[in-house]
């Protein structure tokens, strides 16, 4: 049999790429697509083998997309040693011990928005839950007053169109626009806005400001990254989450009858695991590197696919059946080494808040109607998830 030929565009594979991901991991794991001119890497090892090795450039990842102008400088252009010296200021203050104590506070922000969802009897839990969290979460962390919440939201919309290495020139053009309109905002609205609670980004750009150790534009870039790099995941873990407990009664039922919140962190790795919101990482190689018995020359682009890796039978046993208990769960869906995803705690904190509570609540939940996918792979996630409660 002929080796699949990998088209993330094909309407189906947005739909539900892990067959094609099975079919690639067995018949061609390090693929080369001839009219993009990218590697796909499949193979759960071959992806930790690129996420890891230094002589695959997150940089050159970037460089070799087609766009109009550069992206802002920060964590995701940047290679060792510029990465580690832009991403220190931020590592300790979005840890997972540092951001516990924001929980009462998000308990308080997903509680009004249950209540507002139970009043209608329903709603779509994107729109009416994941989107609306989200933006209010990063809103106050970064310090946006109420009058600017809609701006933000939509640049913040706009520029997250920067996590897919795949989306058209267009595209990437109007993101890359809205990327830089951000950190212009954030820039200003960092400087401008008095320290509140939870403004956690301000604080650390404004102190960052006060050491004068990075340029005004890599300060910027920090708080940029952390919002983009953080509203896709937050969003679409949630809308991914729902509808796979949904899914499978047994674990929903699981998680109902669990104690304390509803979904343990171990939960929350396994929803992640299961269906990635990101499912792509690009990096391009800076020598002739052998990954998987496939040499993959200097120069050439490379694109990690987190949700094979993911699924892959020779990791994880069973791996297309939602296990909320599986250990160990070694899973990519935040990428590996030194550019795991900064925001990523911050998305399983507030995904494990917003879907924890709301299954609890609403023992009855159930969908109202067909989900709707996104025509994208990169966030892979719902534009709908219509639900009764």
């Amino acid at each position: 049999m002929d080796a699949p030929t990998y088209n993330p565009w094909r309407a189906d594979v947005q739909v539900d790429p892990y067959p094609t991901y099975r079919a690639l991991r067995s018949a061609d794991p390090v693929h080369f697509h001839p009219y993009a001119r990218i590697w796909f890497v499949t193979r759960h090892r071959d992806c930790v083998t690129v996420l890891r090795d230094a002589r695959f450039s997150a940089r050159l990842g970037q460089e070799l997309r087609t766009r109009s102008e550069s992206l802002p400088e920060s964590m995701l252009t940047a290679d060792a040693p510029e990465h580690a010296r832009l991403r220190g200021p931020a590592h300790g203050l979005f840890a997972p011990s540092a951001l516990l104590a924001l929980r009462p506070w998000l308990a308080g922000l997903v509680r009004r928005l249950l209540d507002e969802l139970e009043a209608r009897g329903g709603g779509d839990v994107i729109e009416d839950l994941a989107v609306p969290l989200a933006l209010e979460v990063l809103g106050d962390l970064v310090g946006v007053p109420e009058a600017d919440r809609g701006r933000f939201a939509a640049l913040t919309v706009a520029a997250s169109v920067n996590l897919d290495p795949l989306a058209p020139p267009e595209a990437q053009a109007q993101a890359t626009k809205a990327a830089h309109e951000l950190d212009r905002y954030i820039a200003d609205a960092s400087a401008a806005v008095p320290e509140g609670e939870h403004d956690l980004v301000g604080r650390l750009l404004r102190s960052e400001r006060r050491r004068a150790a990075l340029t005004e534009d890599e300060i910027a870039g920090i708080g940029t990254l952390m919002v983009i790099g953080s509203y896709e995941p937050m969003v679409h873990l949630i809308g991914n989450g729902v509808l796979a407990l949904l899914r499978c009664p047994a674990e929903l039922e699981r998680v109902r009858a669990s104690d304390g919140d509803g979904l343990t962190r171990g939960g929350v790795e396994e929803l992640l695991r299961f269906d990635s919101p990101v499912q792509f990482a690009a990096r391009g190689a800076l020598a002739d590197v052998d990954v998987g018995g496939v040499t993959i020359e200097r120069g050439q682009a490379v694109v990690v696919l987190l949700g094979a890796a993911n699924r892959d039978p020779d990791v994880f046993e069973d791996p297309d059946r939602l296990d909320l208990g599986r250990r160990p769960n070694p899973h990519l869906a935040f990428g590996a080494g030194a550019h795991t995803c900064l925001g990523a705690p911050l998305a399983r904190l507030v995904a494990c808040e917003a879907t924890g509570a709301l299954l609890r609540r609403f023992p009855d939940l159930e969908l109202a109607g067909e989900p709707i996918r996104r025509a994208s792979q990169v966030p892979r996630g719902l534009s709908v998830l219509p639900v009764r409660v």
